[in-house]
């Protein structure tokens, strides 16, 4: 993706060069701590990938960071549908971004002073990334961002051909919409554990009762809510006024 033209405007990388190097000595995890406990506001934290940053706040501040945040909004796990994990020695039922790190998610799931907001496979399986979907950012691409998106979703359509019943879904993008708009999803109070133990269940997310971890599992998406929201989304910059 960074070789795309899109990406790749002169202004925009001599910006992202200044602020790498600003930022160079910054410890990832401290950032984070730092930017939620100095907020003047509750702040959400979007995750798209393994929790082992918000575990380490969690560990390291406890309540004074967890405090301070509104909601942590979670793509990850795999609750009453099957996982995404098939390597050897493992059964199928985790889910990537939980399994890259199994005690840090157990760790963030079984927090009860954090309220947490989780887009497992249950839900994201509802939006797929298909050639229909991709289309129609043909009509718009006189704006940067939907080529961009366009671009990066059309490289990943040949899977509907490949595995039809396991195509590519837009986990990410899903998660990161209900941040801009939460009508796009109702919500189960739900309390998951993660399997932490080396075993064919690695990462796995259960469902247990009676512990009140703050958690609440995304049931259903108004899936073609979700779809306007990204078109539209993707038409805030014309091609002509990022030039450089």
């Amino acid at each position: 993706m960074e070789d795309l033209p899109c990406v790749n405007i002169p202004k925009h990388d001599a910006m992202w060069s200044t602020l790498k190097e600003q930022y160079r000595n910054c410890v990832g995890e401290e950032l984070l701590a730092n930017t939620v406990m100095q907020s003047e506001k509750k702040v959400t934290i979007c995750v798209t990938g393994p929790l082992s940053s918000v575990a380490w706040c969690i560990d390291k501040y406890g309540e004074q960071f967890t405090n301070n945040v509104e909601a942590c909004v979670i793509m990850g796990g795999a609750v009453d549908v099957k996982g995404n994990v098939f390597e050897e020695g493992r059964d199928g039922s985790a889910e990537w971004n939980i399994y890259w790190d199994p005690p840090a998610a157990e760790t963030v799931f079984s927090c009860p002073s954090l309220k947490k907001v989780v887009f497992s496979l249950d839900s994201t399986n509802s939006v797929p990334v298909i050639s229909s979907v991709v289309r129609r950012f043909g009509a718009q691409n006189d704006y940067l961002l939907s080529q961009f998106v366009g671009s990066a979703w059309a490289s990943c359509t040949h899977y509907e051909v490949m595995r039809p019943d396991d195509c590519y879904y837009a986990w990410d993008v899903l998660t990161a919409a209900y941040v801009v708009d939460p009508q796009l999803a109702v919500l189960d109070p739900v309390d998951l554990r993660v399997v932490v133990t080396k075993s064919a269940q690695e990462g796995r997310s259960q469902r247990i009762d009676g512990h009140g971890n703050n958690l609440l599992l995304v049931r259903s998406i108004d899936r073609d809510g979700f779809y306007e929201l990204v078109y539209a989304s993707m038409k805030k910059a014309l091609c002509s006024e990022c030039s450089i």
